[in-house]
């Protein structure tokens, strides 16, 4: 799908959803998909564990996190959004491709000046 049609089909959503298997592997993974829902607004409901549920938990307002592959607290979680866009401002700031570039570029050349002292 081109990215321009993508881009109307979360304009269009009222919720975002993600999924990952019940998998010890996905625990330790952080989708590039939650950085592109979060920048929407839209509510997310996302059903993930380890590393991707606690940064969603800490970082994304109006997300509902629940374990994976159980329908039930999926359910329950669901009752808990709010079903309004939600303008992350904050998120997309800290999370913009060039504010981390800046940041690590800036990491770069303070370890470059630690070693050349």
């Amino acid at each position: 799908m081109p990215r321009s049609a993508l881009l109307r089909e979360y304009a269009d959503a009222d919720i975002l959803f993600l999924h990952l298997n019940a998998h010890a592997a996905f625990e330790k993974v952080l989708p590039s998909k939650i950085f592109e829902y979060a920048a929407t607004g839209k509510p997310i409901w996302a059903g993930v564990a380890g590393s991707a549920a606690g940064f969603i938990a800490a970082e994304v307002p109006n997300a509902a996190v629940f374990t994976p592959c159980s329908p039930a607290e999926a359910i329950a979680k669901l009752d808990g959004l709010k079903l309004q866009d939600q303008p992350r401002l904050e998120f997309v700031a800290k999370y913009a491709r060039r504010n981390i570039a800046r940041a690590m570029a800036a990491d770069i050349l303070n370890v470059a000046r630690m070693d050349s002292t």
